[in-house]
Formats: C-alpha cells, sequence, structure tokens
C-alpha cells in the first residue's frame, strides 16, 4: 500500500488520503482533498510516479479544482488519459486570459450582486490554472491595478501567501455583462470535454478550437459543427442508453439533417452565424452530457 506522500499536484497536504472501493476488497485507486484541488482521484502508480519525480502538474491541479467548484466528478489521473488531458485541455494560458477568468469566476458566485470575495494566493491560484501562488498574485495585481476590484490585502504569512478581499467594481460589472450578453454559454465553450476515447476528446478539442479562432468565420463554424456530428455518429447508441431511443432518434434526425457528410447543400444554406452557433451548442452540449454521465454512471470500483 501507498503511504500518504502528500498532494503531488500541489505539494500540499493530502486530507482524507485513502483506498476507493469496499473493505477488504484490492484496489489501486487513491483519493484525498485539499482545499487547492478539491478531490482527486488518482491511479496508484500514477501517484507514485508523480511523488517520485516531484514535478508539480498544475494544469492536472486546476482541472480538478473546476471540476470541484463545479460539483463534477473528476475524471481518475492514470497514465495515459492525464496526459491526454494536459494536452487537450482548455485553460486559460495568459495573464489577461487568467484575469478574465476570474472576474467571470467572481461574477458568476454573486459578485453580480455585490458579493465580497476571498482569494488566497496559496489556497486559490488552481482556479485560473495558475502556475503557482506567485502568479496568481500577479493576476490579482493587474485586475487591482486596472481598477477592475475593490480590494484589501492582508499578508498571511510566509512566501507568496496573501489574502485578497475583494469586489466586482461598477464598470467591471457593466463590461462582464456586455461580454456575457454577447457569448451566453461561454463556460460550455470554455469547458474541456474528456469522455474515454482520446481521439473523440482531440476532435471535440479542434471543434472547439475552430470554433472560437478569432476572427470568427462562417467557413470554420461549419467545419466546427461537422467536426462535432463525426464524433456524435458511432455514440448513437451509447446515447440511446443515457437519454432513451426516441429522444436519440429526434436527435440524430437534426444531426443528419445538417451534417455537410450527408447533405452538402444543407449545412450551406445556413447564412447566419447565430444558426451555425445554435447547431454547434446542441452538438456540444449533448457530447458534454454525455461525458459527464457516463463518469456518473460508470463510477471506478
Amino acid at each position: 500500500m501507498v503511504a500518504n506522500q502528500g498532494c503531488p499536484l500541489t505539494g500540499y497536504e493530502a486530507k482524507d488520503f485513502g483506498y476507493v472501493g469496499s473493505p477488504g476488497a484490492i484496489s489501486t485507486l487513491l483519493t484525498y482533498t485539499n482545499a487547492a484541488v478539491g478531490r482527486v482521484l488518482i491511479g496508484e502508480l500514477f501517484y507514485q510516479g508523480l511523488v517520485n519525480v516531484g514535478q508539480r502538474r498544475p494544469l492536472l491541479a486546476g482541472y480538478c479544482r473546476q471540476e470541484y467548484e463545479a460539483s463534477r466528478k473528476p475524471i481518475v489521473l492514470v497514465h495515459g488519459p492525464a496526459e491526454e488531458l494536459e494536452r487537450t485541455l482548455k485553460y486559460p494560458k495568459t495573464l489577461k486570459e487568467k484575469e478574465a477568468h476570474i472576474l467571470q469566476y467572481v461574477y458568476a458566485k454573486g459578485g453580480n450582486e455585490g458579493k465580497w470575495f476571498d482569494f488566497q494566493s496559496k489556497r486559490d491560484y488552481p482556479l485560473c490554472y495558475c502556475t503557482g501562488p506567485a502568479e496568481l498574485e500577479a493576476v490579482m495585481s493587474n485586475l487591482i491595478d486596472r481598477d477592475l476590484v475593490e480590494c484589501r490585502k492582508t499578508h498571511l504569512g510566509g512566501y507568496n501567501n496573501t489574502n485578497y478581499h475583494l469586489r466586482l467594481r461598477a464598470h467591471a460589472l457593466d463590461e462582464l455583462e456586455a461580454h456575457l450578453s454577447h457569448g451566453p454559454m461561454v463556460g460550455l465553450t470554455s469547458q474541456t470535454v474528456v469522455t474515454s476515447n482520446p481521439d473523440w476528446n482531440t476532435r471535440i478539442s479542434h471543434a472547439i478550437d475552430l470554433f472560437n479562432e478569432q476572427p470568427r468565420t462562417k467557413e470554420r463554424m461549419r467545419s466546427a459543427v461537422v467536426e462535432l456530428s463525426a464524433v456524435l455518429e458511432p455514440l448513437r447508441g451509447k446515447l440511446e442508453e443515457q437519454f432513451g431511443k426516441k429522444d436519440t432518434n429526434v436527435f440524430f434526425q437534426l444531426v443528419n439533417e445538417f451534417d455537410v457528410r450527408h447533405n452538402k447543400n444543407e449545412i450551406n444554406r445556413l447564412e447566419h452565424d447565430e444558426q451555425l452557433e445554435w447547431l454547434y451548442y446542441a452538438f456540444l452540449n449533448t457530447l458534454n452530457t454525455y461525458a459527464k454521465l457516463e463518469r456518473k454512471l460508470n463510477p471506478v470500483r
């Protein structure tokens, strides 16, 4: 049995550490929690390998924290799927993107109603996929300098350990609401959809990149729709198990009606961005729901 050697994703303490499974049963799956990442499910060999190497994995830490914040069960971190997740993960990369991520998080959690929040640099850096506490402090400093938040800082002792007690300023709210009105499903399209099939994950990721690439063009939007429909086709049987045959047949009538592989003229007659946007989000939301139900209905024992 592997001993508790802390959280290898962050280097922090691992609480509630133990094996997953029935008492007396043989298991190679570990679980633990901490405030930075929420709950982690990780394979025994992968855990020990990360501990031995001693290299932090901020992308995996950020992914686990996002799933925890959304009350979703994270995928099991094992060799293969974990590396695939890091390769295809949609996350904010630049400081500006991380600032926007924090602002949207605050807004969604009650910041639109003037709620105050506390962010601790050591605890909360995975919230916006920062590489560590120092980068989150840089993000917070930029938000303060740009006068987007009202903030009171408190040093908690030690290196890079600051508490930011903050709320959104009125003009930040106006900017966020204007942005959200033009992208009402921004939360969905910024998620990483993780199925049990690496090829599907790659194609879904490619479709999201196509759809979000700027400047947005109809051709790229059409290509994104086609890519998602190609992933949906082999999933028909599995979707029938999740949603029922009748509803799945109705959905695939829609898929096939506008699938360029079956009827190029049909999808090319869509002249407006809003029509392509409707198909894109319908397909992506179906795949996202499938991925979440796949995890929920097939739990690791």
